[in-house]
């Protein structure tokens, strides 16, 4: 009777008699499709489908995407009698999809030859505040989010992340565009320590200036400038030099520490140079669009991020028309997201890793003034990448992607937003205030 619409039927009747005040709607088909394609969210599951091969293992990880808060979990055959049971309960434990669950193999119990037995316990969900949609679009461009594929975005298939692996976040289409809090902290504290052992006063800048054919395609005045994701050093600096500009300000989540504890931060005392100078201790996530900028600097960013496609918006957000984008990123159209080895330091180093695909539609809100897709130091890291500078076009491109929660806390709970302005006209050269965002 397993294989006969009469075991559906009776089942949906008894379970209408029971909550008659409920409105009850069975979904026909194979779990396999139909429990992806679910909105839902689940506070009582059981499982009792297909016991073989890897049909237990798939509903149980499906499954494991609608439980609510507060689920129940009840899995039917969770015995000795069915391998291919236990063996999708061992996934959950092994994967750390489970809060609690407790086997009840009643003794003598047998049907068709085959013990009976029960697992009871409950799913263990993380952060359920918002729901991920299938799919995002991005400058005029849908994909589908991670973990569902297919024409539309309908199929749902999962994997796991590890200490080794970052394959919940990665799609084989866009890469990896976002991650975890407790990824990108991870990989910030990695960050922090190269910089506060080495002994240097700047970050390859030389190597990126000969890549961008030393800057010789930049005007002569820079007029109001944005460095986000700044390091220590700043590119900046290179750029700047025998140029002129209005102002400068610096985004970098870890400027403080920087200023603080790297010998040779370029911007120690708060200043850059002689020009006004504003510092945002603050991830690129997290800010605003404060105002338009004339030039905006961006080079081998993107890969420490948490959240790219935030960032690529908000960089050309705030780029005035026909202002400048100066920007590097490394693409990653071969990368699978999963690290090479437990010492693979580029995989500690940078949660990102995006593809070309993203990196074209960028460009297209610019002009283009100057492109290099090869240069001395790509093939150095043997890595592919693009150099690009250009001017902002006139043109709006649609954007709607899921909001990542903030990544950025300081001590005791709080943010730490700190400004540092200077200006040689100014009564008083620096001026800095210290300000505490709860």
């Amino acid at each position: 009777m397993w294989d006969q619409p009469v075991y559906e039927n009776t089942a949906i009747e008894w379970v209408r008699q029971q909550f008659k005040n409920r409105q009850i709607t069975l979904i026909k088909g194979d779990s396999a499709k139909t429990v992806p394609q679910f909105q839902g969210k689940c506070d009582i599951i059981h499982i009792d489908g297909a016991h073989h091969t890897y049909s237990p293992k798939m509903d149980m990880k499906n499954m494991a995407r609608v439980a609510s808060i507060n689920n129940l979990l009840l899995m039917d055959d969770c015995s000795k009698s069915w391998p291919a049971v236990l063996k999708g309960v061992e996934y959950l434990k092994t994967n750390n999809l489970l809060d609690n669950l407790k086997m009840h193999v009643p003794e003598g119990w047998i049907y068709r030859g085959a013990q009976k037995g029960w697992c009871i316990g409950s799913y263990k969900v993380k952060n359920q505040a918002k729901h991920i949609p299938k799919s995002f679009t991005f400058l005029d461009k849908t994909f589908c989010t991670p973990s569902w594929h297919g024409h539309n975005c309908e199929v749902y298939s999962s994997k796991a992340c590890s200490k080794l692996s970052d394959e919940c976040f990665y799609s084989n289409v866009t890469g990896t565009l976002s991650v975890s809090c407790e990824r990108w902290h991870g990989a910030q504290s990695v960050e922090q320590i190269t910089w506060d052992k080495r002994v240097t006063s700047t970050d390859r800048n030389e190597a990126h200036a000969k890549s961008f054919n030393y800057y010789q395609s930049l005007p002569q005045h820079l007029g109001n400038i944005i460095e986000i994701g700044a390091g220590p050093f700043t590119q900046a600096q290179t750029i700047v030099h025998g140029k002129t500009a209005t102002s400068i300000t610096l985004i970098e989540p870890m400027a403080f520490h920087y200023m603080t504890n790297v010998k040779r931060c370029f911007y120690k005392n708060g200043t850059f140079g002689n020009l006004p100078t504003t510092i945002l201790s603050i991830p690129a996530e997290e800010l605003s669009n404060i105002r338009k900028f004339d030039t905006l600097i961006m080079i081998n960013v993107i890969e420490h991020v948490y959240d790219a496609i935030s960032i690529l918006n908000s960089a050309i957000n705030l780029i005035k028309e026909n202002g400048l984008f100066i920007w590097h990123e490394r693409l990653w159209d071969d990368y699978l997201g999963v690290a090479s080895s437990v010492n693979d330091r580029e995989f500690q180093l940078h949660p990102v890793h995006i593809k070309y695909v993203i990196a074209k539609l960028v460009m297209s809100m610019f002009d283009e003034n100057y492109i290099s897709w090869d240069t001395e130091e790509l093939r150095r890291l043997k890595n592919q990448g693009v150099y690009f500078i250009g001017r902002k076009r006139n043109i709006v491109a649609k954007i709607k992607v899921p909001q990542h929660p903030p990544c950025f806390e300081g001590g005791h709970g709080t943010q730490s937003v700190i400004f540092f302005l200077s200006n040689t006209n100014s009564t008083e050269k620096n001026i800095s205030r210290s300000t505490d965002v709860s």
